[in-house]
């Protein structure tokens, strides 16, 4: 009886010895959420900045303010300040300083607590000198591509465009006998020289068959109607 007496003592006191030798683990840092939205939606993902000034604007939800940042994708900072929002919209004119060939930048809201590694929104640009454009005013549809086959009650249609003097285009959609939808839409370029995305809702008004789709400008001088692009599409009773 005595020897299990010792034994079980042995144990409880190994026991002890043994939690007493375990160090003090230091909780882990919990990162704080990310409070709020913000969301980037000027300019348009796939923009060329050619002006020495950036205009960005977008909504706000939950948020006073917020961090932007922009940066080329070779790690080179631009942009990295605090944006504050009014009324649930934000807005800002950022002299990025960038002047040399065409180059990827991101631009990133974020947190204003560093702390925070999730981003609220991110898009892509180009950001080149304004030696790199090219002359002129200049405009192309990017989609639909020439001669594709699409269909439905609308025709999504998206393109970009620049130096244009009033910011005003007018896309139109076509066939041999008349015109089948207009509209006209106002480009967010706000120093023109910039290259920007735009897009437009092309009604089909139940017309099947091979259509043009044409993008022009009004001339401010001559007042004459100017195209910038014009493609062909065939549209059918759906999406192809």
């Amino acid at each position: 009886m005595l020897k299990i007496i010792l034994i079980l003592a042995i144990v409880i006191i190994s026991a002890c010895s043994s939690g007493d030798a375990v160090p003090d683990v230091p909780p882990t840092p919990t990162e704080p959420p990310l409070i709020g939205g913000v969301q980037i939606l000027s300019p348009q993902l796939g923009s060329i900045i050619y002006a020495e000034t950036l205009a960005v604007s977008g909504l706000m939800d939950g948020v006073e303010a917020f961090r932007l940042t922009v940066e080329t994708v070779d790690g080179i900072s631009l942009f990295d300040g605090i944006i504050n929002g009014v009324d649930g919209g934000w807005q800002a004119e950022i002299i990025h300083g960038y002047t040399g060939e065409p180059v990827e930048a991101i631009l990133t809201a974020r947190s204003t607590d560093r702390r925070v590694s999730l981003k609220y929104d991110e898009l892509s640009v180009l950001i080149s000198s304004l030696a790199f454009r090219e002359d002129g005013i200049i405009g192309q549809v990017l989609t639909p591509s020439d001669n594709q086959q699409v269909g439905g009650d609308s025709i999504e249609v998206a393109g970009t465009a620049s130096g244009i003097p009033d910011n005003r285009i007018s896309i139109m959609l076509r066939h041999d006998e008349g015109l089948i939808d207009k509209q006209i839409i106002t480009i967010d370029n706000p120093y023109q020289v910039d290259e920007r995305v735009w897009s437009a809702d092309l009604l089909t008004n139940g017309y099947l068959g091979r259509a043009t789709i044409e993008v022009s400008y009004t001339d401010t001088i001559t007042e004459s109607e100017q195209i910038l692009d014009t493609i062909s599409i065939v549209i059918g009773s759906a999406a192809g």
